[in-house]
């Protein structure tokens, strides 16, 4: 296709896009009713403000401006059969406008949309799904949770908590749940890190080379003990000695 005629196509896409986002539920912002949205997010196929297009970002959602972007011909016939309404009835179909986070709620929108394509908190599979949504790439991993047996509440992490009532996932700065207005007091605390597993110790092995011990003296007669004393020789009588003389008698 030529620059020029896809210049044409581009221009068109985008007044389409724009009278779309002028028509029904379109006309406010899929996660925080700001009115006049100029963003789009394809995984879902609904429209968005600027605020909540940049937290749509942080989740590693695809988000494109209406009148910034270049749109292929399959994301437009998805735009077309998606939209706000759309999307409301397959991942919010049982939540009241009343609910959503007030426009600028930064956190509380975060939490919101985290909720919403992430927890699935308000999630009903349908038939139209295939057509209106596309799958988000899933980057947010719950710790595991720790449940308060007096309440039933589940505190998640050091900044956020689920409610007790309506498993509503909250920041940790609400002090109440923002759809059934339960107190933060009801949450568990954070659950404690795991100790370490101790090491293990391996059992001391025989060394073959070591030098045996020395056996044990004993009473025994030694063979190079002093000699027993010598016997003095018995005098032998002398041969040649002089015979002693006797006297004769008179």
């Amino acid at each position: 296709m030529s620059t020029t005629k896809q210049k044409k196509k581009n221009e068109a896409n985008k007044a389409t896009l724009r009278t779309m986002a002028s028509q029904g539920d379109n006309k406010r912002c899929m996660d925080c009713n700001r009115s006049n949205p100029n963003y789009v997010v394809t995984n879902f196929n609904t429209f968005v403000c600027e605020q909540c297009s940049g937290i749509h970002r942080d989740q590693q959602h695809h988000v494109k401006g209406i009148g910034l972007s270049e749109f292929t011909d399959e994301e437009m016939e998805n735009l077309k059969r998606g939209g706000n309404a759309a999307a409301t009835a397959i991942w919010r179909p049982n939540l009241d406008r009343a609910a959503y986070p007030a426009p600028g709620e930064t956190l509380k929108i975060k939490t919101f949309i985290i909720n919403t394509y992430e927890v699935k908190r308000w999630y009903k599979q349908g038939p139209q799904e295939t057509h209106h949504a596309q799958p988000a790439p899933h980057v947010h991993h719950p710790p595991a949770q720790t449940s308060n047996p007096s309440s039933g509440a589940v505190h998640l992490t050091n900044w956020q908590w689920q409610c007790g009532r309506c498993t509503l996932v909250n920041n940790s700065s609400d002090r109440q749940c923002s759809v059934c207005e339960a107190p933060k007091s009801a949450a568990a605390p954070a659950p404690a890190p795991a100790p370490a597993p101790a090491a293990q110790r391996t059992p001391p092995t025989a060394n073959l080379f070591a030098a045996a011990p020395a056996p044990a003296a004993t009473a025994s007669h030694s063979l190079f003990s002093a000699a027993a004393p010598k016997q003095q020789p018995q005098q032998q009588p002398d041969l040649f000695a002089a015979a002693p003389t006797t006297t004769p008698a008179p």
